[in-house]
This record gives structure tokens, sequence and C-alpha cells, in this order.
């Protein structure tokens, strides 16, 4: 939505401020719990961001939080096809030509609005973690693989003690 006063995102200052702590709750049981890949929850955080603003849904992020494993998984698909359809339709040079609605305008400037304005801030170096702890289990399990265990897990040949 356009950021006009009253959809502004609303600031994040600190760790200890509650919406901060659910972002953050989010992100790990979509990226831990159901394996969406780092930068897409992220997407998918300010997609809810931008629905509970421009609905004025104060407990939304909350009620989502609150959600079973199976509803949880069902709003992070219906998240997921309405951010691809956004994607789509501005991704290839074919989909530029084709006007874009006021709604599509608001999406992409809102969601876009909360993915730079809050969840870089809340949630980026958790994102970050994340994708280096992958990278460092990746190395691991190659390491395993070339050499059939890891070499901490070796036993000493007599030249080496």
């Amino acid at each position: 939505m356009p950021s006009t006063p009253s959809m502004a995102p609303y600031p994040l200052n600190n760790a200890s401020n509650s919406s901060y702590m659910l972002l953050r709750v989010l992100f790990f049981r979509l990226v831990l719990g159901l394996q969406v890949e780092s930068s897409l929850s992220m997407e998918i955080i300010a997609f809810w961001l931008w629905l509970q603003q421009g609905n004025g849904q104060v407990g939304y992020l909350q009620h989502i939080y609150s959600l079973g494993d199976n509803h949880f998984r069902a709003i992070v698909s219906s998240a997921k096809r309405f951010l691809e359809v956004l994607h789509f339709a501005f991704g290839g040079s074919e989909a530029r030509s084709i006007p874009r609605s006021d709604f599509q305008n608001q999406a992409i400037e809102g969601i876009s609005l909360y993915l730079n304005t809050i969840c870089y801030e809340a949630l980026e170096d958790l994102r970050e973690s994340i994708e280096m702890n992958f990278v460092r289990n990746q190395m691991t399990y190659l390491r395993r693989e070339a050499y059939g265990q890891s070499r901490t897990d070796r036993v000493p040949t007599a030249s080496s003690v």
C-alpha cells in the first residue's frame, strides 16, 4: 500500500519488542519448521505485515503464529502463491508490457516497504546465520562423502601419534 502516515510500517526498535520477537519466531517456524527458503520466508512475513496493516487486523500475525501445523502450512502456501503471481506478473519482459492494476501496484509497493523497513531489520541476522549453518553443514556432508567419515572421527595412525 502507499506509504501514507496511516499505512507507514510501525518501528521495530529492539529485541525486547514483542512484535520483533514474533517476527523472528514466525521466521524460524517458516525456515526450520517448513523448510521455506529464508529470503522467501522474509517476503511471506512482509506480505503478512502488509495484510495486517491494510486490513487493520492488529492481532493478525499473532493469529497466524497460533495456528496448528496444518493451518499454518495452508496459509503459508497461499502466501507463496500470491507472491509467485506477483513475481510472475512482473518477472519477464513480456509481462512488463501488461498494465498493472492499482491493487498490484499497492501490493508490490507495500510488501517491498515492509520487506525493506521491517523484515531486513528484524530478520537479516537470522537469515545470514541460517545460510552460514547451511553452508557449513553442506561442507561437512561433502567432506564425509569424499573421505567416508569426518576427519575428527578418524582414529590416529601410528605416524600421527
